[in-house]
């Protein structure tokens, strides 16, 4: 497939160009926009404006809007302006990711929202990372309830599954900082280590303790 070569050799002029022409279906147009991200995200803004004219696919809107969001909040800020009250988990997902990044525009209630405690697996690590870095700003007491939520089953009961907890783990890990060491850093390790001792996956249990064993109890 010509994408796979083009990929292959890294050919991000050629990609940009093939973003540029029609696809033959929606799936082929994700496609050469995510293969176009992953190597030239800084180059990829227009594919991904592209993509959000044509598709109406919540998981590609979420992808090609996390992409905008690295290159041009502001026009990521505009893709989510629509979603005032977001009934769907993918949809809650995609305005947290992009309000995130903005000083004040997230608020606890975004993170404890019910569609939260049904978001697919793959979306728990950033989601969860923006509530961790949302909580580092916020007065202790905020800060002991949002924990007491991440560490909890909130986010693990609606949505059975093997590796939920590893992405809550791995969310909570992008907002550790091991050259600090204060009040918020210990309660972030608290709850890694609680949802550590919870987990009964043994492959997921050993993934962890060989890559953050020095972080657990």
């Amino acid at each position: 497939m010509i994408i796979n070569r083009l990929t292959a050799e890294g050919d991000v002029d050629r990609l940009v160009e093939m973003s540029e022409l029609d696809a033959i279906n929606e799936t082929a147009d994700f496609y050469r926009f995510y293969m176009l991200a992953g190597m030239a995200p800084e180059r990829s803004k227009d594919a991904a404006i592209r993509l959000l004219e044509k598709t109406e696919n919540p998981l590609a809107r979420y992808v090609a809007i996390r992409t905008l969001a690295e290159v041009d909040l502001d026009e990521a800020l505009h893709q989510v302006s629509h979603l005032n009250n977001p009934t769907s988990p993918t949809e809650l997902a995609t305005k947290v990711l992009v309000y995130s990044r903005k000083e004040g525009m997230t608020n606890y209630d975004m993170f404890v929202a019910p569609p939260a405690a049904r978001l697919a697996s793959d979306l728990l690590q950033d989601f969860v990372g923006s509530f961790a870095g949302f909580l580092a700003e916020q007065p202790e007491d905020i800060q002991i309830k949002g924990f007491d939520v991440i560490a909890s089953n909130y986010y693990l009961e609606q949505r059975p599954d093997d590796y939920r907890r590893f992405y809550i783990i791995t969310g909570l890990l992008s907002q550790y900082n091991p050259n600090v060491h204060d009040a918020f850093q210990m309660k972030l390790l608290n709850a890694i280590n609680k949802l550590y001792k919870q987990e009964t996956n043994s492959f997921v249990k050993q993934f962890l303790q060989e890559n953050i064993g020095e972080l657990l109890d």
